[in-house]
């Protein structure tokens, strides 16, 4: 099912891509859904055949949409070659509600090989009342220039969010003069929402 077995965000989109792993057919989709496993119930949501047809150099495509209810949910996923049909299953963990990050230090200029004069700082807001902001690992990344969480630095770091949810990083400009883009990107079990700052070095 590649991958068989995927995490989604309630109320986010995942994308599926069924593969042949051996034979020289075509394989035609026929069906996906959530099913009854081991006495669960079917999940809500939807499985979609966004594109039905594998070749063995081609995969094929559903596209998943969640509900809102966070948990583990069962699906099977059938499809004919002409002469047989198969089924291949797998289970879709649903996570949280993804969480929003407000980014403040956006469109600094300063001069180049030279730290901001106000770090980058995202605010971290979990769409589930029942997961805390405090102790999320957000990764920053910079095009150019380094970056630093006071701690450790490079053009990749991972600062933690405090209390209110806010994780912070100092951005050194590069040496020479240019557009800088710093991208902040929460957990997966987040979400995964990103947001990007962009600087400029003179």
């Amino acid at each position: 099912m590649n991958p068989d077995d995927l995490m989604i965000p309630a109320l986010e989109k995942g994308i599926l891509h069924p593969t042949i792993v051996s034979g020289t057919a075509s394989v035609t989709l026929t069906s996906a859904d959530f099913d009854a496993f081991e006495g669960a119930r079917p999940c809500r949501g939807s499985l979609t055949l966004t594109d039905a047809s594998i070749t063995p150099t081609k995969p094929a495509a559903i596209t998943v949409n969640t509900r809102n209810t966070p948990g583990f949910c069962h699906y099977t996923v059938t499809g004919s070659d002409g002469v047989s049909t198969q089924a291949e299953s797998g289970w879709i963990v649903v996570g949280s509600p993804a969480a929003t990050l407000t980014q403040s230090g956006d469109h600094q200029s300063g001069n180049a090989g030279k730290p901001l004069a106000h770090p980058l700082t995202v605010t971290l807001s979990p769409d589930d009342p029942g997961t805390s902001a405090n102790g999320a690992e957000i990764l920053f990344s910079t095009s150019a220039g380094t970056l630093s969480n006071g701690i450790n630095s490079g053009s990749r770091v991972i600062a933690q969010t405090n209390a209110t949810g806010k994780a912070s990083v100092t951005l050194t400009l590069p040496s020479s003069q240019g557009t800088v883009t710093v991208t902040a990107q929460g957990q997966f079990a987040l979400g995964g929402t990103a947001v990007t700052f962009t600087e400029t070095a003179k």
